[in-house]
């Protein structure tokens, strides 16, 4: 299979300063078809791109990390699925009672898109607690079930309960219970420290290995909507892995 045509569109992109750097990846179940790295890790000056170069993955952390989490506790105990949020938030308000993590997971809660807690000022330890809290204290956009909204704060909440669920903070359970697992560790990770010679820089004047998610970063940089760093390969064994998981009996998330 040619992808002249691909790499010629990447390079023109490149040339035409669409973007820094980038991989691309093509991949059928475990074969690699095409893989090939464009620019640097920051423009000019910095190293250049390669297959092991590490990226903010943004939202692509609600995919790769913590719905596998979710995966696995399932697949433990399916019926946490329909459990609501006083089991672990037991100062939940009456409109939030009946949210479970399947309304989360499906962006069926009624929770708001986004909104800018990292303006607030708190202490870091307080954080998690504090930005619970104003999640709860949030005007729904409908009864839960009732619609469907894309939010940011339904899969920061998905995390916390991971977190209030095992005892374990998520970086750790995800680290732990999948990437480790699936030989993933450098290749899926938040907080990517001691990675910086290839990590790309998400913004030109912060040193990399910042999320560009500002939520996030106020998060220490893991949360449960942002914060996973990744390369190329990464992504597409994480994508094949869930896929497998629903095509057969065989996926690592059917164990």
């Amino acid at each position: 299979m040619q992808f002249s045509d691909t790499h010629q569109e990447m390079t023109n992109a490149l040339e035409a300063g669409l973007f820094t750097g980038a991989v691309i990846l093509v991949a059928r179940a475990d074969r690699i078809l095409c893989q090939r790295a464009y620019g640097t890790l920051g423009g000019t000056g910095t190293a250049p791109v390669t297959e092991e170069t590490l990226f903010d993955l943004a939202s692509l952390t609600k995919v790769l990390a913590t719905t596998p989490c979710w995966m696995v506790l399932a697949s433990e105990r399916p019926e946490i699925l329909d459990e609501v949020l006083p089991r672990w938030f037991p100062q939940s308000p009456e409109d939030k009672r009946e949210i479970s993590p399947r309304h989360l997971l499906a962006h069926r809660s009624g929770l708001p898109a986004w909104r800018p807690y990292y303006l607030y000022s708190v202490p870091s330890g307080a954080r998690p607690t504090f930005t619970m809290e104003k999640i709860l204290t949030e005007p729904l956009h409908f009864s839960p079930g009732q619609g469907c909204l894309y939010s940011d704060l339904g899969f920061m909440t998905l995390a916390f309960i991971v977190e209030a669920e095992t005892g374990t903070k998520m970086e750790r359970v995800s680290r732990e219970r999948i990437f480790g697992p699936l030989g993933l560790t450098e290749d899926l990770m938040f907080r990517p420290a001691g990675e910086e010679t290839r990590t790309a820089r998400t913004r030109g004047n912060e040193p990399p290995g910042l999320a560009n998610d500002l939520n996030a970063r106020a998060l220490g940089g893991v949360a449960g909507h942002a914060g996973l760093f990744g390369t190329a390969k990464g992504v597409a064994k994480m994508a094949a892995e869930i896929l497998a998981s629903l095509t057969s009996a065989r996926g690592f998330f059917d164990q």
